[in-house]
C-alpha cells in the first residue's frame, strides 16, 4: 500500500508545467505552512500544506496532517472572485460526510483569500478511467462503485439546510475530475467552485455556460434555472460512460456537444454494450432532458445503479476491492497523466 508521504512525492514530482514557479501566495496561512504547489486549474491553484505547529503543543507528530489550500489565480483575483471562494468554503464549513471533501477553514491573509480542505491521497475518477490506456483497466463495476459513493455525498449536499430551511445546493460541475477516489477506496465529491445555493445565488460571469460541457444538463446549457436534478443528469452521463466504456460526447467540439445535449437523447446503452435492461433504464431515466421526467434525486440514482447492476458484469464491487485497484494504479496515473 502506498504511504501518504510516497504519494505526496509523486504528486509534487509530476506537478503541471508552471506549477513549480515561485508562488505569489503567503508561505504561512493561519495554522498552515504552504509546502509545495500541487495543481493548477482554470480559476484556482492548489497547494499542499502542513500544520505549521503540532495540534497539541508538546506532542510530536511523525507525519503532520496534510491539507490542500486553494487560492484564486493572482491574475484573476478580484473582490468578486475572492468573495466567491469564501462563499464556496462556507457551503461545507464544519460539514462532515464520508463522501464529501468539505472545507475545514477559510479566511484572508495579506489580502489573499484561501480555502483549506483535507488532502485525500488517491486519484480523480477521470484519471482512473484513463489508466486503461497505460495498464490493465479497472473493472467497470468498481468504477460504478465510486460513482454511487459520490452520489451519496452529492445527495447529502443537496439536503443541506440551516435554521431558515433548505440551502438548495446545486453542484453544477458533477464530472469525473470532481469525483476523488482515495487510496481507501472511498469516493468523495469535491470542488464546489461553481455551486449555487440559497445563500450563493450566482458565481462566475452572468449568462455564461459554466461547467464541463460534456456533463452539463440541458437546462444548464440554456442558462435556465437549475435545481438538484441538473446534478443528477450530470451523474447520469458519468454512469452512461462507465457502462459504455467510452465518452458520450466527443471532446473538442464544444458547439456540437452543447447542441447534442439540448436536442438529442443519449444513445441506448444496449446499442453500445451488452448490459442489463434494468441498468439501461436506470441510466436513461437520469438522462431525461426534461427535468420533470428525470430521476428526482442523487440517492434515487445511487440506489437504482446498485440494484440494477446486481448479478451482471457491472455489479458494484466493494470499497475494499476498489482500494486495492486505486493503490495499484495511482502511481501510474500520476506519472502518465500529471494534473
Amino acid at each position: 500500500m502506498l504511504e501518504l508521504r510516497e504519494l505526496n512525492g509523486l504528486l509534487l514530482k509530476h506537478a503541471p508545467s508552471g506549477a513549480t514557479d515561485k508562488p505569489v501566495y503567503p508561505s504561512r496561512v493561519g495554522r498552515f505552512a504552504v509546502v509545495e504547489p500541487l495543481a493548477s486549474g482554470g480559476m484556482a491553484r492548489l497547494f499542499l500544506a502542513r500544520e505549521a505547529e503540532p495540534v497539541h503543543p508538546g506532542e510530536a507528530q511523525a507525519v503532520p496532517p496534510a491539507w490542500v489550500l486553494k487560492f484564486v489565480h493572482s491574475h484573476l483575483s478580484s473582490r468578486r472572485t475572492e468573495r466567491e471562494l469564501l462563499d464556496e468554503a462556507q457551503l461545507t464549513l464544519g460539514f462532515a460526510h464520508p463522501n464529501v471533501v468539505s472545507s475545514i477553514d477559510s479566511g484572508e491573509v495579506a489580502g489573499v483569500a484561501y480555502l483549506a480542505m483535507p488532502f485525500v491521497p488517491g486519484a480523480a475518477l477521470d484519471r482512473l478511467i484513463e489508466v486503461g490506456h497505460v495498464t490493465e483497466p479497472i473493472r467497470a463495476g468498481l468504477l460504478l462503485r465510486s460513482l454511487v459513493d459520490a452520489l451519496r455525498g452529492l445527495h447529502a449536499l443537496h439536503e443541506l439546510h440551516d435554521e431558515a430551511g433548505p440551502l438548495a445546493v446545486v453542484h453544477r460541475d458533477v464530472s469525473p475530475p470532481n469525483v476523488l477516489v482515495g487510496l481507501d477506496g472511498v469516493a468523495r465529491i469535491c470542488d464546489l467552485g461553481l455551486a449555487l445555493s440559497r445563500l450563493r445565488r450566482s458565481t462566475g460571469e452572468p449568462g455564461a455556460v459554466q461547467g464541463k460541457f460534456g456533463y452539463l444538463a440541458p437546462e444548464q446549457v440554456q442558462c435556465l434555472p437549475v435545481d438538484r436534478r441538473a446534478d443528477v443528469f450530470s451523474a447520469g452521463v458519468i454512469a452512461w460512460e462507465l457502462v459504455a466504456g467510452r465518452r458520450l460526447h466527443r471532446p473538442g467540439n464544444h458547439a456540437s456537444t452543447l447542441l447534442e445535449v439540448v436536442e438529442r437523447d443519449a444513445p441506448l446503452l444496449s446499442t453500445v454494450v451488452n448490459c442489463p435492461v434494468e441498468l439501461e433504464r436506470a441510466v436513461r431515466a437520469a438522462l431525461a432532458r426534461n427535468p420533470d421526467e428525470r430521476t428526482a434525486t442523487a440517492k434515487d440514482l445511487a440506489d437504482a445503479l446498485l440494484e440494477t447492476s446486481r448479478g451482471s458484469a457491472f455489479e458494484l464491487g466493494s470499497q475494499e476491492e476498489l482500494a486495492i485497484e486505486v493503490q495499484r494504479v495511482a502511481p501510474i496515473v500520476l506519472s502518465a497523466h500529471p494534473k
